[in-house]
């Protein structure tokens, strides 16, 4: 089924965040555990439902989803940013925590669709990096810790822009270019937020500035 947020990977989470003396102490352990076991319930249940639901991606299901990884990779640092800057934080709560699941959804599903080693390679990739961006996205937003979440914001990005472009060329479908510029358009928009409440919060990100004019122009 691909990965899923459950067994000898969550330990390893666990493990990581218990090293992190720093950020896992702030805040109550087995309030902070039940976060992370509530966020694996809940993306564990989501997949099982997929496997039932879906036998198989289509290429143009592939390339939206795979799209939507790129818009998750932003929204995900966006609600980092609004829960440390108090801006409307239970809301971003929320919100982080059905994102994650529907990373760890879209993940699975495209583990399962790839055809070829180039993007089984290129997913292996991407996994990667959502396990360190995910461990850091479940911590309590510090200023500092903020710097490294919007870091590996923008490589899970780029990870995923690749993602995107080996699928959509192996594609067979006439209509994937379109599906993915409607994509791109849904990521560029929660950069755009993402850079602002940077920007807003005061993170000594000097990268900030730029990415939010790059969005913008894009966009």
């Amino acid at each position: 089924m691909g990965m899923v947020c459950l067994g000898q990977k969550e330990g390893l989470v666990l493990f990581e965040l218990a090293k992190n003396k720093e950020n896992f102490h702030k805040e109550n352990k087995m309030k902070f555990v039940q976060r992370f076991l509530g966020i694996c319930l809940f993306g564990m249940s989501v997949a099982m439902m997929t496997d039932n639901a879906i036998a198989a991606l289509s290429d143009a299901q592939a390339v939206n989803k795979a799209g939507l990884q790129r818009m998750l990779s932003q929204r995900i640092a966006r609600d980092f940013l609004m829960i440390g800057s108090n801006v409307d934080a239970q809301n971003a709560q929320k919100d982080l925590d059905n994102n994650l699941a529907t990373f760890e959804q879209n993940l699975s599903e495209l583990q399962d669709y790839s055809k070829s080693k180039e993007l089984k390679a290129q997913l292996s990739k991407v996994e990667q990096l959502w396990f360190s961006y995910r461990v850091k996205a479940i911590s309590k937003p510090t200023k500092e810790l903020a710097v490294e979440v919007l870091s590996l914001s923008e490589e899970l990005l780029a990870a995923s822009e690749e993602m995107v472009a080996l699928i959509q060329k192996t594609s067979a479908v006439q209509q994937a270019k379109l599906v993915n510029t409607s994509g791109r358009q849904r990521m560029l928009s929660q950069r755009i937020a993402k850079s602002y409440l940077a920007m807003y919060w005061g993170i000594n990100y000097p990268k900030a500035d730029l990415e939010l004019n790059n969005a913008m122009q894009s966009y």
